[in-house]
């Protein structure tokens, strides 16, 4: 677009009439870059709530595929002096 009496291209800022100072764009750049630390914060604390809310899911679930797993390796043993006790004649304790 171009002034009418002078026919100079005219910028866009004054185009629309926003011919704000710089003190009041700072000020509008300042609380902008203010809201969007705090939305940041406010997203990385609750992406890092998610994560430990899952970490202590899955280490419950870890916790106790552990136990099971451990009982089974005592019923496994238990198999074992079983098979060994009665190779050995029905000693057990020997087996043991």
């Amino acid at each position: 677009m171009t002034d009418p009496e002078t026919g100079a291209p005219v910028p866009p800022a004054a185009e629309d009439g926003a011919g704000e100072s710089f003190a009041v764009l700072f000020r509008r750049l300042g609380a902008d870059a203010s809201t969007l630390v705090r939305q940041e914060l406010a997203l990385a604390r609750a992406e890092l709530r998610r994560s430990v809310h899952t970490l202590l899911g899955n280490g419950g679930k870890l916790l106790a595929g552990t136990v099971l797993a451990a009982l089974g390796g005592l019923v496994l043993l238990e198999a074992l002096v079983f098979g060994v006790g009665d190779l050995l004649g029905g000693r057990y304790w020997l087996a043991a």
